[in-house]
């Protein structure tokens, strides 16, 4: 292992034992169990329904952008995988793996990367959406959230016209930029980077159908619906929930907290801490907070990692079947 990988993941280390140190010195951890121990199993069953669901729409995305090149349950595998190692792996460096697996599956970097920056794009233009329709129901807010949300309104506004503008003008584009970095340097990793960027613009060409767009919207949609219920479940299991709309600019803003790539293992303290800052904010206890943000986030984590390395089993499975098949076929030619 080189020196600068194992120093980020011992600084990686450290952040997350500060994290979890000063949510522990703020929250009574006897309220934390007590808390934990009054979920049921089945509202975790519950909630475990909606997340799967969640999965599901998650993956019925990549399916459509990778143009059915893939099965189903593949696609699946991928999703399930992709999610955990994102959710493990700081930094959000595990949102690399799905180029990583789909590239096992025959579909190039420049097609898996574009269907990511895709994914996320719709992801954070819905959470958006319902953040801003949520607020416009609210009388009274905190006036820096009401800075927040005012700013995620702009960078929605921002992010939906390059997108528009990349798949509209984005061969035009992708030259200028070819030749920006050509200026810079024509050093052979430069060109390379190039060359993907450019393939990458082009693949987003697949924005041009109206019922891509259609499906994406609707699917998004009802992947934060599902989570929504989920978090709404874990909530109101350990103390009454704050009206529906709070909730929601609530959860949607500790959502964006953890797009923010810090270096912390599994999201562990950034989530509690973004949860709890939020939702203090809107007027929730911070015991509650605190409480309900590591109950939701623990939960989260064992359906994630289970789900995760069952995924990966079965994927890695599916993958040594083929090659066994060909080395008894090549046993029974000689």
């Amino acid at each position: 292992m080189k020196y600068g990988s194992r120093k980020n993941i011992f600084t990686a280390f450290i952040i997350t034992i500060i994290f979890i140190s000063i949510l522990f010195y703020l929250a009574d951890f006897k309220e934390i169990i007590t808390g934990i121990k009054n979920i049921s199993f089945f509202l975790i069953l519950e909630s475990l329904f909606f997340y799967i669901l969640a999965y599901t729409f998650r993956c019925s995305r990549f399916w459509i952008l990778f143009e059915r090149k893939i099965s189903f349950y593949e696609v699946f595998l991928m999703t399930s995988i992709h999610n955990f190692m994102t959710g493990i792996l700081p930094a959000r460096t595990g949102e690399l793996s799905i180029v990583y697996l789909a590239r096992k599956k025959g579909i190039n970097f420049a097609k898996s990367a574009s269907t990511l920056v895709i994914v996320r794009f719709f992801d954070i233009i819905i959470v958006m959406i319902l953040l801003l329709l949520s607020f416009m129901f609210v009388r009274q807010i905190n006036p820096i959230l009401r800075i927040i949300l005012n700013t995620a309104g702009v960078i929605g506004i921002i992010l939906l016209l390059v997108m528009v503008l990349l798949v509209f003008f984005g061969e035009y584009a992708s030259l200028r930029i070819q030749r920006l970095l050509g200026m810079i340097s024509q050093h052979k990793y430069m060109v390379f980077i190039s060359e993907k960027i450019h393939e990458m613009i082009l693949e987003l060409k697949i924005l041009k159908s109206r019922r891509v767009i259609i499906y994406l919207i609707i699917s998004t949609l009802m992947i934060w619906v599902c989570l929504y219920l989920m978090n709404y479940i874990i909530f109101s299991a350990i103390t009454p929930p704050p009206a529906p709309t709070i909730f929601i600019i609530g959860v949607s803003l500790a959502i964006m907290v953890t797009l923010i790539p810090i270096s912390s293992i599994g999201n562990i303290g950034t989530y509690e801490g973004g949860w709890t800052l939020v939702f203090v904010a809107l007027g929730v206890e911070l015991n509650s907070a605190v409480t309900v943000g590591l109950a939701n986030h623990m939960i989260q984590l064992l359906m994630m990692c289970t789900l995760g390395m069952i995924a990966l089993f079965l994927f890695y499975k599916t993958e040594s079947i083929p090659k066994k098949l060909s080395r008894k076929r090549q046993k029974t030619k000689s």
